[in-house]
């Protein structure tokens, strides 16, 4: 039977449970050493600065894990294209990253503005 855990100031950054949370019985491997099953361990100030800044939706950024990037369906969606990511936004006009095709947003309604192939998007 494995024993039970509880981490507190968890905050879920995945559908398929990845968590970063307190351990504070790990911080002398934090940042060096694999002593995890998945979650992302933090000390007790860190991760209740997290839990108290972050927002559904933020973005989290693992890296030099030697792991898989995190499919779409565990809400890994760095791997989307901009384009593919902007047409699911809930925005009328989101934000363009640099370098992006420019939207005209004086198009007050959506309908009228005209996508890359001269006809209005989908």
């Amino acid at each position: 039977m494995l024993a039970q855990i509880v981490a507190m100031d968890a905050t879920r950054i995945s559908t398929d449970g990845i968590y970063l949370h307190e351990l504070e019985d790990t911080v002398w491997a934090q940042g060096n050493t694999n002593v995890s099953h998945g979650c992302l361990n933090l000390s007790a100030d860190n991760a209740r600065w997290f839990y108290d800044f972050s927002q559904p939706g933020d973005v989290v950024e693992v890296r030099d894990t030697g792991g898989a990037p995190l499919e779409i369906w565990q809400n890994g969606d760095w791997g989307v294209p901009w384009q593919q990511w902007l047409a699911g936004s809930a925005l009328e006009v989101a934000p363009q990253p640099a370098g992006a095709p420019i939207i005209d947003s004086a198009v007050s309604n959506p309908s009228e503005r005209q996508g890359d192939n001269g006809k209005p998007p989908r």
